[in-house]
């Protein structure tokens, strides 16, 4: 079941952190994810937030930018990821969402129609892409 989430359980925590790649520092993660401004979509199961996105809305609502997309490991396959994306795009009617993603997820984001442009190594060992979309197939 898809709903908002207002308030970030132990499980969306723990997405966070998987999406992020950067660790599980619950107080940092609270801060980007938890205050207002990135909003938060999840995929309940059973009570448990199973996969979810964060995305903030442009001024002017035309570009969503996706900030954080997990599934969790038990879950992945199955078309959550995709099913947030369209939920997303759904829910803002923006004409465009866009990310920022690395080797992990580009494969991801290709196959749900998203253009893709190599950013080159913006950190040191890391390739970063720019992933963008005007509809999510």
């Amino acid at each position: 079941m898809l709903v908002g989430l207002s308030a970030l359980s132990r499980e969306a925590v723990a997405l966070l952190a998987r999406a992020s790649g950067q660790g599980s520092d619950e107080a940092a993660l609270r801060a980007a994810y938890g205050g207002g401004r990135v909003r938060l979509l999840g995929w309940v199961e059973r009570g448990a937030v199973v996969a979810l996105v964060g995305y903030d809305v442009g001024g002017t609502r035309e570009t969503v930018n996706i900030r954080a997309i997990a599934t969790s490991p038990s879950c992945e396959r199955r078309g959550l990821g995709r099913r947030l994306l369209r939920a997303v795009q759904d829910e803002t009617l923006a004409r465009r969402l866009v990310a920022e993603t690395d080797d992990d997820a580009v494969g991801f984001y290709a196959a749900c129609g998203f253009s893709i442009i190599p950013l080159g190594e913006v950190y040191p060992g890391v390739r970063r892409y720019r992933a963008s979309s005007t509809t999510v197939s």
